[in-house]
């Protein structure tokens, strides 16, 4: 089966496959996004933004298996490719906090079930952040979201399944708690540039920094 269409002036691909009597059982889905327009979706963020997002389109390209072998538990992997594009963030006032022309992710492999992700390469091309202090000390960074609002509620039971509850609750700790596998084979950040005005200091002090270049292997969130 496939399916294909143009939503809010993003192309949308989807093609299944599917191998109902083959050993292992396997279904693939195969998932093709161009320029998603990432601003026509803010208005569906659960907290308020003290940020404006001028600009930012997204492609995705990936495939979603679904395997079933006779003695395992079935899996999920996803795979594939997900690109940002011409990242443009101000503040409230229409001035610079990021820039991000192009930041590149390859998933490897993303296990939901075994929380397990494998990122093959990361790439952040040409970013430009503008960092700021003001007379009290807070960072511009920390004010981004209104914790205020938004904030969702603690879920309620009923008291007449408060066994029910307990063992819900239990679960749902427990699966919270279990640690999720992040691997990142390389990370590279290029031609990046940093501005920072400190305002807190004796003296109103800015700084630069420019041909930012940092690269990384072997990332994990594994413990030794």
């Amino acid at each position: 089966p496939s399916f294909s269409a143009r939503i809010d002036g993003a192309a949308y691909v989807l093609q299944g496959k599917t191998k109902p009597f083959a050993v292992p059982r396997e279904a693939h889905l195969d998932v093709d996004i161009k320029d998603i327009n990432l601003k026509h979706y803010m208005t569906y963020v659960p907290v308020k933004p003290n940020f404006l997002l001028q600009s930012a389109t997204m492609d995705i390209s990936s495939r979603i298996s679904f395997v079933e072998p006779e003695d395992k538990t079935p899996s999920i992997v996803i795979s594939g490719d997900i690109a940002l594009k011409n990242v443009v963030v101000d503040d409230l006032k229409k001035q610079n906090i990021l820039r991000l022309p192009s930041f590149d992710i390859s998933i490897a492999t993303l296990e939901p079930v075994l929380r397990s992700l494998r990122l093959s390469k990361v790439v952040i091309g040409n970013p430009e952040l503008t960092l700021k202090r003001n007379e009290e000390g807070v960072f511009n960074l920390t004010t981004l979201i209104d914790e205020k609002k938004g904030t969702p509620k603690p879920a309620t039971y009923k008291t007449s399944g408060v066994k029910e509850a307990s063992s819900v609750r239990a679960k749902e700790k427990a699966e919270a708690e279990r640690p999720f596998d992040a691997f990142v084979d390389e990370f590279v950040i290029s031609g990046g540039r940093c501005v920072f005005y400190d305002r807190g200091a004796s003296h109103p002090v800015k700084l630069i920094a420019t041909d930012i270049n940092l690269k990384g292997e072997g990332l994990t969130t594994e413990k030794n």
